[in-house]
């Protein structure tokens, strides 16, 4: 059964029994009125032998015909009635249907306009249409905005599957020439076969490093166990591996020695030396870490280093996106800061940016606050 149908019935009946009621009740009501016996009965005559015998034989005829016309009355009433309420319930029914239609027609339009999209390069849908709604506007224009988001989706999935690749062959190709210069030395001598081990060596390091991140990335990891964890001593940890690549590098706690978290330590792990790695990467030798508790727990790392310019800093979060100053540098894929935001996804907290260029950058995650450690394992 179509929806123009059912809303059809679902309007109809009740003005169809609405109807019906009010002609039962009149049809009983004037019966009752105009009966010949509530006539008689309502009248001051006895009709009586008495009365009869003593010459009121015209009046009793009177009563008669006075019976009679009302019933032919009644009669006629009764089909003039029935013509109104059937001509007002189809009335009634018309203007329904007309209604539905004036209704439902922008829907079928909407449905039309919907089945000929091209989710490759989509088109607005058209909201000038005569007849159209405010509502069905609104959803025609939550329509558009829902596509528009899913374009940006789809362009970000391909640009990112077209930044792997690159990412993968690149370790790849340097892997292939390295030994296709081996191969073609007629007699290579053991230096070169310890250089291009080594180089084999540090490109298959990359590669799985890279493929390690990419796998996380795309496979939403979920969160094994969140554990109660010293923040000095998991940042200090953090520092003392960041010291071996970056020995000239100060990092300062600006934090009381008992200050915990409730988070899983490999994550946790992850995004502290990701940040610190960052922020000593791009320039910076003096970096600071504070934490504070308010609504969260808040631990916000600020380094001095080059900083990231305004219209940058909505896509540094994206995967495989650099800067120019982190594009100079031959480390790294741009992919930590996406990493970092996913596992911060994945704590239920938040990851936040502020940054002056030339000035410096000041990153702030957020860990929602737990009373017992029972509460999320």
């Amino acid at each position: 059964m179509s929806l123009k149908i059912k809303l059809m019935l679902s309007i109809s009946i009740p003005f169809i029994i609405l109807a019906s009621l009010l002609f039962i009740t009149t049809f009983y009501g004037v019966n009752h009125l105009f009966s010949s016996s509530n006539i008689l009965k309502g009248h001051s005559l006895t009709l009586s032998p008495v009365n009869i015998q003593s010459g009121s034989s015209e009046l009793l005829e009177f009563h008669k015909m006075a019976v009679v016309k009302l019933e032919t009355t009644t009669n006629n009433f009764w089909k003039l009635f029935s013509i109104f309420v059937l001509v007002f319930v189809i009335a009634e029914l018309v203007i329904i249907y007309k209604s539905l239609n004036n209704f439902l027609n922008p829907l079928k339009l909407l449905e039309h306009d919907l089945s000929s999209i091209n989710i490759n390069a989509p088109k607005p849908l058209n909201t000038e249409i005569e007849g159209k709604s405010k509502e069905i506007i609104s959803l025609e224009k939550s329509f558009d905005n829902l596509l528009s988001k899913l374009k940006k989706s789809f362009d970000k999935q391909g640009q990112f599957v077209n930044n792997a690749a690159h990412e993968i062959k690149t370790p790849l190709t340097i892997i292939k020439t390295s030994l296709q210069l081996l191969e073609l030395s007629e007699e290579p001598k053991l230096k070169e076969y310890k250089e291009t081990f080594k180089i084999v060596q540090n490109s298959s390091h990359k590669l799985e490093n890279l493929i390690e991140k990419l796998l996380f990335l795309a496979m939403n990891n979920q969160i094994k166990k969140k554990e109660e964890i010293v923040i000095k001593k998991a940042i200090t940890q953090s520092t003392n591996e960041l010291h071996i690549n970056y020995p000239n590098v100060d990092v300062e706690l600006l934090f009381s020695s008992d200050m915990t978290v409730v988070a899983d330590p490999e994550m946790f792990t992850n995004v502290i030396d990701n940040l610190l790695r960052n922020s000593a990467k791009y320039g910076s030798n003096n970096i600071t870490v504070e934490v504070h508790k308010e609504e969260m727990l808040n631990i916000s790392i600020k380094d001095n280093g080059f900083g990231i310019p305004r219209d940058k800093l909505p896509f540094v979060k994206d995967p495989f996106y650099k800067c120019e100053e982190a594009r100079s540098s031959t480390e790294g894929y741009g992919l930590g800061l996406s990493i970092v935001d996913e596992m911060m996804y994945q704590h239920g907290g938040s990851f936040s940016i502020r940054s002056v260029e030339k000035k410096g950058t000041t990153v702030i995650v957020s860990f929602p606050l737990v009373d017992n450690i029972s509460q999320v394992n």
